[in-house]
């Protein structure tokens, strides 16, 4: 079960020129009618604007083909990849993950823990298999040559395209794709053995996804009235009863509703070809691997731009097969004259929406018939891709060295091979060569020519001979071997004509010698002008080099002097603070102390507690030596002693609240350490005692806590936050600017005002209170459990504060000096570079005892 074609099937040399008729391939044209309506019907449910109309079908996950029945020629590439590789992990990207995001996300920013699988490939059978769908597309963007955060080279519309598909792959069971920008290492690690084995991968899914670029229509010129009026015709004949022509129609009003195109490019690119043959075997037709409305959508593109070049529609005449290529071939030269003039009047464009309505329909046929892709990765194959089609151009790359690279590894596993090298290159073809013919054949060297690899012993104007066609003679006659002159001549006549023959055969001999020669020459020409640029190129950047090293010579000069007249100026500025004279301009940063430290300084007053650490300028030095500065983020002034200054304008570093302030207690209240309070009956107030630093709000949310080591007569214990001039003999929450919560009753006091919190507390409870200056909130904690937030007004500087007032009250505070029983970092939310408050300030911050 699930074998489907055999190991041994043999592989036909290339597309085949002509496609069976519909009713064959999908058994009966009865089932075709069929799913054709079936596909209608989802156009009409879905809307003509909805991505990947005319779904790729896929198969069931117990006819999907195990790896021992896929061909002989894929088996291969699994039973000779190195062990070494068969162990390196790979990724498999989760389904229900992906449909969350909103770009395809590139391979360094996967979460290999929650948005895929992770697995070496050894380790992986025929069962996940079945539940893989792996993707082949055109890449939208080139790939940085850094990594940039959310860069993606798929675009929105293909990302919607693939969305859709993945959706409706994971309806029928499938798990995970497999897709390169995730999937593969771009950055982080070598990427080129995922590269070569990742043609396993696409042999061994259980179904392939093709996903092109998408353009918009031309928004000049007659197109899309030329495909207006072919939608007429297909819309009157499905009115007539042809199920494939209403299809076809509601595919083109698609297209023009959404004025979107899929490009024509991805079959004619190596890397997709590589990725296709992978799925040799299968007997998969296009409707397994894109949607109705892509593969349309491409025929109509090659269509538009062979009015321009016609080899852009090679590739899709050898698809279409001999029949649905002549109507593509019968369309070009209507559709060139209708462009040239800008109209569908032109003479010569007359009937040519009959034409492209009758091209759509064939394509709509071509869609669904199987059999039409199957190129195997054969010695016959490559025969065939190193010559012919190598000198036709029909499949091309970012890098024209990857002509060679997207299809080695299906031949060869050579590791140490420098695939970024000329000479790697030449002998990765030496080595196709050799699996292709067995020797130098010059028949099979196109692709030499093409890459310019030992381009002395490949003649460029050389014809790859084709099946049963007679060689053309080489440009040396030495060359050519005495078989080739016509035997001898027996009558008179006979001898005037092989005369004439040989005399032809010498004119084209000379005239090949003078077209070889001619274009040796220009060759030659190319390559002493290449040559003369690059060493322009290199004297120009030798030129840019050394002014950029002068630049840089002269702003570090320019640096240092700026620097060393600073410092003069700083210096002789400090000298005269210290001889007391007038110092206005000079940049300074107010001193980071306590409240007692900064009275200490003279002039204090409440408002300027808030200019602690902050930046300013000195606007004025009185007579008594007192500065006058003015702050930088435009808070006020102060009028301070120059001792609480220092010189500069850094920030000074925060300091966190460390201890208990032995200068800012109540006197019913002792220390029995800087942690420590406990309570003494002095008289009957209460005893509160503040920290030694305010809490500071670039901390974004503040936070300490108590434990009750003794509660006393009457546990009425209070923790919150208080401004600097808090009466200390009144409990923290009941004055104007203070905010506590209380044991005893289990409330909250802020500002005088009341109200039930939902818990008390006691003896061994830990506490803690939370300052959170982000969103002006305070919440409280009781054994590692937080309790509600609840809005305040943030106008001062606020200190922790702890109120103690019944006999054998002891309280031991916590400011961080060892590990918190409440994690509060996930509620630091920072915003605006990281201070939303409006008094944060951009400083650092240092604690002691942490």
């Amino acid at each position: 079960m699930g074998c489907g074609t055999s190991r041994n099937v043999v592989a036909s040399p290339g597309i085949p020129d002509e496609s069976k008729p519909v009713a064959e391939d999908v058994d009966s044209e009865q089932e075709a009618e069929s799913s054709l309506k079936v596909i209608h019907e989802g156009i009409v449910a879905r809307g003509l604007t909805a991505s990947a109309l005319g779904p790729p079908v896929i198969s069931s996950a117990e006819e999907c083909m195990v790896l021992n029945c896929l061909p002989e020629c894929l088996c291969d590439l699994h039973d000779g990849m190195p062990p070494d590789i068969q162990q390196t992990p790979m990724r498999l990207l989760k389904i229900t993950p992906v449909l969350s995001w909103t770009f395809l996300k590139v391979y360094e920013e996967i979460d290999p823990v929650t948005e895929c699988l992770q697995v070496p490939y050894v380790d992986t059978d025929d069962e996940i298999w079945k539940k893989v769908v792996t993707v082949s597309w055109r890449w939208s963007e080139q790939k940085p040559a850094v990594y940039q955060q959310g860069f993606s080279p798929m675009s929105p519309d293909q990302f919607q395209e693939l969305s859709t598909m993945l959706k409706l792959a994971q309806e029928n069971g499938v798990e995970y794709v497999w897709i390169d920008w995730p999937c593969v290492p771009q950055y982080a690690e070598d990427s080129m053995i995922e590269v070569h084995r990742s043609k396993v991968f696409y042999a061994r899914a259980r179904a392939m996804r093709v996903l092109p670029t998408f353009r918009p229509l031309p928004a000049q010129g007659p197109v899309r009235l030329i495909l207006v009026k072919a939608k007429k015709v297909l819309s009157k004949r499905a009115d007539a009863g042809s199920i494939r022509c209403a299809v076809a129609a509601s595919i083109i009003a698609a297209i023009l509703a959404k004025n979107l195109v899929a490009g024509r490019e991805y079959f004619g690119r190596v890397w997709t070809l590589a990725e296709r043959m992978a799925r040799f075997g299968r007997n998969e037709g296009l409707c397994h691997w894109l949607s109705l409305e892509s593969w349309l959508g491409m025929v109509v593109d090659a269509m538009l731009k062979s009015t321009e070049d016609k080899t852009s529609s090679v590739i899709y005449k050898k698809m279409l097969g001999t029949k649905a290529a002549g109507l593509l071939e019968a369309v070009l030269d209507p559709l060139a004259a209708a462009v040239r003039v800008g109209s569908v009047q032109a003479r010569a464009a007359e009937g040519l929406e009959t034409k492209v309505a009758e091209l759509c329909m064939a394509a709509v046929s071509v869609w669904l018939s199987p059999s039409l892709l199957a190129e195997a990765p054969t010695s016959k194959w490559l025969h065939t891709y190193l010559g012919e089609e190598a000198r036709s151009g029909v499949y091309q790359a970012w890098c024209e060295a990857d002509r060679v690279w997207a299809i080695y590894s299906y031949f060869c596993w050579k590791q140490n091979l420098d695939q970024r090298s000329a000479e790697g290159l030449r002998i990765a073809l030496e080595d196709l060569v050799e699996i292709a013919a067995g020797e130098r054949s010059i028949y099979v060297r196109g692709m030499f020519a093409q890459l310019r690899v030992d381009e002395s012993g490949t003649p460029v104007m050389e014809i790859v001979p084709q099946p049963g066609k007679q060689i053309r003679p080489s440009s040396s006659r030495s060359a050519r071997p005495p078989s080739a002159r016509p035997p001898p001549a027996r009558t008179q006549e006979e001898i005037e004509k092989r005369k004439k023959e040989e005399e032809a055969i010498a004119a084209a001999e000379e005239a090949i010698a003078a077209a070889e020669e001619a274009i040796g020459a220009a060759a030659e020409r190319r390559r002493k002008e290449e040559a003369a640029a690059a060493a322009a190129s290199e004297r120009r950047k030798a030129d840019e080099a050394a002014a950029t090293a002068r630049k840089a010579q002269e702003e570090a000069a320019a640096a240092a002097a700026a620097e060393a007249a600073e410092k003069k100026r700083q210096d002789e500025l400090a000298a005269a603070i210290e001889a007391g004279k007038r110092t206005v301009g000079t940049k300074v940063t107010i001193k980071y102390v306590t409240i007692e430290e900064a009275k200490s300084a003279g002039c204090w007053m409440d408002t300027n507690e808030m200019m602690l650490g902050k930046t300013g300028v000195v606007k004025f030095v009185d007579e008594d030596g007192d500065v006058l500065v003015e702050m930088d983020d435009g808070s006020g002034r102060m009028l301070c002693k120059p001792s609480l200054l220092m010189l500069g304008g850094s920030p000074a570093t925060v300091v966190l609240p460390s201890a208990l302030s032995s200068a800012r207690i109540g006197r019913n209240a002792a220390l029995i350490d800087k942690y420590t309070v406990r309570f003494i009956a002095n008289s009957t107030d209460v005893g509160a005692v503040q920290s030694d630093y305010r809490a500071p709000p670039s901390s974004l949310v503040y936070y300490f806590e108590i434990t009750v080591v003794e509660p006393g007569s009457k546990g009425a214990i209070g923790l919150g936050f208080a401004h600097s001039s808090h009466n200390v003999a009144r409990h923290v929450g009941w004055d104007a600017g203070t905010f506590g919560f209380h044991g005893d009753d289990g409330k909250t006091y802020f500002e005088g005002r009341n109200e039930d919190y939902g818990f008390k507390y006691g003896k061994g409870d830990v506490v803690g209170a939370a300052l959170d200056f982000q969103r002006k909130q305070i919440f409280f904690t009781k054994n590692g459990t937080k309790g509600k937030a609840i809005s305040i007004s943030i106008g001062q500087a606020l200190y922790p504060t702890v109120s103690v007032s019944s006999s054998g009250e002891v309280v031991s505070v916590n400011f961080g000096q060892k590990p918190f029983s409440f994690n509060v970092e996930p509620f630091k939310v920072s915003h605006c570079d990281g201070f939303s408050h409006p008094y944060a300030l951009p400083l650092h911050s240092k604690q002691d005892g942490r």
